[in-house]
């Protein structure tokens, strides 16, 4: 099925073409420089590749900017789907007064059949921005989404990776994201700003700091299986 991914993110805004299923595939990718985000910046290069590459209009799988998202790795029962989601929605609520569209990706169950969930959620006053730059584009979404679960469905298809225990370092922009990945399956990550210039000694150093602290928290949950 063909399918087009819009992401928005700080410095850039991405565009991938091309077509979902059991053997996806990328047939083009377009970019366009953001200026620092924000909404304006995001819909004047959003409108110039639609207009430039003329491409589709409808079904988009909108992929939201990292700082517009909360996330959170939960533990939950067993319980209906149903169930499930209201949990969610709770626990990804910013304030009682405060509402939030969330949802959540499984990541598989602990040692005592307990379900473990990637949450995320965007503030309904800010997804309704998104939405609304979206209607003055002219663009019919299909979905929304964030990039974790991107990078969460990329581990599941690869087969190499589902024994492996690792740091994967992640870098957009001026950030770099520390993952880390045990048996295969999403664990922990954190967000850090990069100040340094990369392949500079200052580099090497926050990269360094970066992975220590992932590791760090690999080892005081005393795993089974070390990093490789």
């Amino acid at each position: 099925m063909n399918t087009t991914v819009l992401a928005l993110q700080e410095e850039q805004v991405l565009v991938a073409v091309g077509k979902s299923g059991a053997q996806p595939s990328v047939q083009a990718l377009y970019s366009a420089p953001a200026h620092g985000g924000g909404m304006e910046n995001w819909e004047k290069a959003i409108g110039a590749l639609w207009q430039q590459h003329r491409l589709p209009t409808r079904g988009i799988t909108l992929v939201l900017p990292d700082e517009a998202v909360a996330t959170k790795t939960i533990t939950a029962p067993s319980m209906p789907v149903n169930k499930l989601e209201e949990l969610v929605r709770h626990e990804m609520r910013p304030r009682e007064d405060q509402l939030a569209a969330a949802d959540y990706v499984p990541l598989g169950t602990d040692a005592e059949g307990r379900q473990q969930l990637f949450c995320a959620a965007c503030r309904k006053e800010t997804m309704a921005g998104y939405l609304a730059m979206a209607d003055r584009l002219g663009l019919r979404l299909g979905s929304v989404t964030v990039p974790m679960a991107g990078r969460l469905r990329l581990l599941r298809a690869m087969p190499s990776l589902q024994t492996m225990t690792f740091v994967c370092l992640c870098f957009e922009g001026s950030s770099v994201l520390s993952l880390l990945v045990e048996n295969g399956a999403y664990r922990y990550s954190s967000r850090s700003r990069v100040f340094s210039e990369p392949g500079t000694l200052d580099f090497g150093t926050e990269m360094t700091r970066s992975v220590s602290g992932t590791m760090q928290f690999h080892t005081t949950g005393r795993p089974a299986s070390p990093l490789t």
